[in-house]
């Protein structure tokens, strides 16, 4: 259940489907045209009378483009590609997919192209929405190397899981408070936090709510 918090949180660090259309000059039509063609990154949260009635991961269809919140770097998503009705799917999906592969490459980790379209499809799901600060390939495989990294190095020590927890905090946002405990910045950050008693500055909701 979401709290009155983290609509709060969510309208701090999201943009509305209205905010949004203005922002890029679209008509909602074009928006949800995209949205439909799988060409533009679905809201990651529905928002009405201030309550969460959607969110990326949940299983029923996503049919609240009026109530949609979205992550904030969708805009410049929308400016790098050439996006319109008339727009080719694969122009964007392809382009995605070799950054992706790219970016993976740099961090060499290993991901098969079936898994790899997977990373596409959770960013057009909106799922990738809730937790990354910038929707982009390279963002996505810093927080998959931060995590393979903490992963491999959790007993290690803090002088050893630092780095990547820092690298981890370049990427992700910190999530609605309600539901925090259950995502991968309380393992990563503050679980490891506590269990070496790091003098590490863990987010504050106080600070925006």
């Amino acid at each position: 259940m979401f709290t009155k918090e983290d609509i709060l949180y969510i309208k701090k660090y999201f943009i509305s489907t209205q905010s949004l259309c203005e922002e890029l000059n679209i008509k909602i039509d074009l928006l949800g045209n995209l949205i439909n063609k799988k060409m533009f990154p679905l809201a990651t949260y529905a928002i009405k009378n201030d309550k969460v009635i959607w969110t990326a991961l949940d299983e029923k269809k996503f049919k609240y483009l009026e109530e949609g919140f979205f992550n904030k770097s969708v805009i410049n998503f929308y400016k790098k590609y050439p996006l319109s009705y008339d727009c080719n799917f694969d122009i964007v999906k392809n382009s995605f997919i070799v950054e992706l592969e790219s970016e993976l490459n740099k961090f060499e980790l290993k991901y098969s192209s079936t898994e790899i379209k997977e990373l596409f499809n959770e960013v057009m799901n909106g799922v990738y929405g809730g937790c990354l600060k910038i929707l982009e390939p390279k963002f996505i495989v810093k927080k998959l190397y931060s995590i393979h990294m903490l992963d491999k190095l959790y007993e290690s020590g803090k002088d050893k899981v630092l780095p990547y927890m820092k690298l981890y905090d370049e990427t992700c946002l910190e999530f609605p408070p309600s539901v925090r405990e259950s995502t991968s910045r309380n393992k990563y950050i503050d679980t490891l936090v506590k269990k070496y008693n790091m003098d590490y500055k863990i987010y504050d909701y106080k600070d925006i709510l």
